[in-house]
């Protein structure tokens, strides 16, 4: 039998199910588990250690997270992947970014002509002021830039998130 001209999603998904099942159960995929610390009642600080300051804890900027999800066309995982990461990592560090997870499902290179791979990159801000100085409206060259990547994309979306006690601090 010889090799095969691509890996469907289907053909990923009948090897990847047993193990991902085994997985699920015990809680190591991304997400799955609800605690991965030991209870504050369970782990004993020693009285010698220095007690946190909560004015500084409050002081701290709110995190935003900014999520950019594209399903690709058939083949274009890995092109899509590299070219987005090259000019948004090129921008990161004087925008104030921080790219938390760049994610791709299924977990492998999908390269026959019916299957799409999804790509989710994570990038988190410490409050408003970063995160719109990372947002470039008006700017010809970032919208030009996202046109061109829009001819390998079935879609894309962007979504903004913050958890609830940041939503808290953000809105008050």
């Amino acid at each position: 039998m010889g090799e095969p001209d691509g890996v469907s999603r289907r053909d990923f998904l009948k090897v990847g199910a047993v193990a991902g099942c085994a997985a699920m159960t015990m809680g190591v995929l991304g997400g799955c588990a609800e605690q991965n610390t030991a209870p504050e009642a369970l782990v004993e600080e020693p009285e010698d250690a220095p007690k946190e300051d909560a004015s500084a804890e409050q002081a701290a900027a709110p995190m935003i997270y900014l999520i950019d999800r594209m399903v690709v066309k058939p083949g274009k995982g890995r092109e899509v992947h590299d070219a987005y990461l090259e000019r948004l990592e090129t921008v990161a560090a004087e925008k104030g970014m921080t790219l938390e997870h760049a994610i791709v499902a299924p977990p492998i290179w999908l390269t026959d002509a019916e299957s799409n791979n999804t790509l989710e990159f994570i990038w988190s801000f410490e409050g408003y002021g970063k995160l719109a100085a990372a947002i470039s409206y008006g700017d010809a060259s970032v919208t030009e830039w996202w046109r061109g990547l829009e001819e390998s994309l079935e879609s894309r979306d962007r979504s903004y998130f913050s958890t609830e006690a940041d939503v808290e601090v953000l809105n008050r």
